[in-house]
């Protein structure tokens, strides 16, 4: 059976996405890198927050906005919030409302304005900085696939039950966990997705493996043979390295667009939570 899918990005068309979540949450929210939970606890704590940061970025300009869904999971939740599973599903919903909320607060129009469900990696529900690393899939203790599909499964169902524009598969540090998200959204129902990776350097991502063996991967993914895939690219990256690897993804990706969001320059350091360098 042909499966055709609505795409939500234009042809032809420039996006621009939102900025740094977390940096524009600092302004109102105090000890966000600190948290265990990031940016994650205020859709809980402290929702009106989450849409003024938000607003910021819709009323500078932004297309597109991600949710803050990026560390929210069921074992973090239950750990620091005291929540159960059903709480914590309803909570991703609610990153979805939230952000529509603010597109309606700041008069946009949904389609012309895209709300995209932030899907991070395992590892930034550690807070040790291993999604910069890709430590925990690989070596003895390595997180099983069964298990990555499994882990992700309900954020991605949240946020399509949330009315998400998209899903944003983002900040990927290996090749099998951005698999494994495809694969929960391809489960899940007919949404589209971008997917994003981490690097280390112009040729290499985070977890060792090669730009071009990645992109080569998510092109091959069942949810690019029927027209889901609508980018590919990099994110949280040192700006230096971005450029070449784009070039890189090109030789693999043909014509499908990229998407690029880089980081200030600095590094984070999960054990001492905080940065270093100059952005």
């Amino acid at each position: 059976m042909n499966v055709t899918a609505v795409r939500p990005f234009q042809p032809g068309q420039y996006y621009v996405l939102d900025g740094g979540f977390s940096t524009q949450l600092a302004k109102y929210v105090t000890g966000v890198d600190e948290d265990p939970l990031w940016t994650a606890r205020s859709l809980v704590k402290d929702r009106d927050s989450v849409v003024r940061v938000h607003r910021d970025f819709l009323a500078n300009g932004a297309r597109v906005i991600l949710t803050n869904s990026y560390q929210v999971s069921k074992d973090s939740f239950e750990e620091h919030l005291g929540l159960n599973e059903k709480e914590t599903f309803a909570a991703m919903v609610d990153s979805v409302k939230l952000a529509w909320r603010a597109v309606e607060e700041e008069g946009g129009v949904p389609g012309h304005v895209l709300v995209g469900g932030s899907v991070g990696p395992y590892g930034a529900c550690q807070h040790d900085g291993s999604e910069y690393t890709g430590d925990y899939l690989v070596g003895g203790g390595a997180v099983s696939q069964e298990k990555l599909v499994d882990w992700h499964k309900h954020r991605v169902e949240a946020l399509q039950e949330g009315g998400v524009s998209f899903i944003a598969v983002e900040t990927m540090p290996a090749i099998r966990e951005a698999m494994a998200v495809l694969d929960c959204v391809s489960q899940a129902g007919m949404l589209s997705a971008w997917v994003s990776f981490t690097l280390k350097d112009e040729l290499t991502l985070a977890g060792g493996e090669t730009v071009e063996e990645a992109v080569r991967a998510v092109m091959r993914h069942k949810l690019a043979k029927q027209g889901r895939l609508v980018a590919v690219g990099v994110n949280c990256s040192a700006p230096g390295v971005v450029e070449g690897a784009l070039k890189v993804a090109r030789k693999v990706a043909g014509k499908l667009p990229f998407v690029v969001y880089p980081n200030s320059g600095e590094v984070w350091h999960g054990g001492e939570r905080g940065w270093s360098g100059e952005g």
